[in-house]
């Protein structure tokens, strides 16, 4: 697992001459949408929509905790599936479940 972890750091802090090339295309207009943070915001504009009601609890936070739970599914499934102790289903059902109790959302994936 701390290779996992090693990788994740190399990919986030890479400062290549195309990486950074990578970053300002990504930083562009066209792209911006897709930006973890925006993409976050969203989720969060839509929860609140969903559930009518705004939270004491901050912004920051609430979206570092979601980016928290995204991140823990993404190391499971880069993980061997030898290491697994539950199926993909399982663990997408889990996480999916965690953001939205903490969306305040409803699990009905319809």
């Amino acid at each position: 697992e701390k290779t996992y972890l090693l990788k994740m750091v190399n990919i986030v802090t890479d400062r290549s001459p195309i990486s950074r090339q990578v970053e300002a295309i990504m930083k562009s207009a066209a792209y911006s949408i897709y930006m973890p943070e925006n993409i976050l915001d969203y989720l969060l504009e839509c929860a609140q929509k969903e559930t009518g009601q705004t939270d004491s609890t901050p912004t920051a936070y609430t979206k570092l905790n979601v980016a928290a739970k995204l991140l823990a599914y993404t190391m499971f499934s880069l993980s061997p599936k030898e290491q697994w102790d539950c199926g993909p289903e399982v663990m997408y059902r889990l996480v999916r479940d965690s953001i939205c109790d903490e969306l305040g959302c409803s699990h009905d994936p319809e």
